[in-house]
Order: C-alpha cells, then structure tokens, then sequence
C-alpha cells in the first residue's frame, strides 16, 4: 500500500514538472515571438542567451523543488533543536 502511494506523489511530482517546463518553455517562445523580423534571430548572442535561457527553464523546476524541500528542512531542523534547548 505505502509503495503505491509513493508511486503515486512520484507520477505527480513528474506530471508537475512537466508541466510547469512546458509552460515556461511557451513562455518563452511567445516571448521571442512577439520580435518582428529575423534579424534577431541571427545574431550569435541573442542564440546564446536563447539556449541558455531554454537550459535553464529545463533545470529550474527541480532547483525550486529542491530548494524549497532544503529551507523546510532546516526549519524543521531548527525548530527541533530550539525546542530540545528549552
């Protein structure tokens, strides 16, 4: 029973970040979207900044999942050693 419920929040965990890519992703290209003309498009830097802005909206979902996972636990972590203090 535990296995499934795990497996559970895991297929939603996943489901979550998908979506939360896809729509940071659109974003993103409706942004560069709304630039008239391919000029832009061309130039070596605006591609650089692209690829590392479509790099990065991959990888963020799972710095702010795992940074909001690590600030909680070292609330939890506080709270147990102020409280043991006391």
């Amino acid at each position: 029973m535990r296995h499934r419920a795990a497996a559970r929040r895991h297929l939603r965990a996943g489901q979550l970040r998908r979506a939360v890519r896809a729509l940071v992703v659109d974003r993103l290209f409706t942004a560069v979207d709304a630039h008239a003309g391919l000029r832009r498009l061309e130039d070596p830097a605006f591609q650089d900044t692209l690829r590392l802005a479509h790099e990065s909206s991959q990888q963020a979902p799972d710095r702010l999942i795992l940074g909001s996972l690590s600030i909680a636990q070292a609330i939890t972590t506080m709270s147990g050693f102020i409280g043991t203090c006391w």
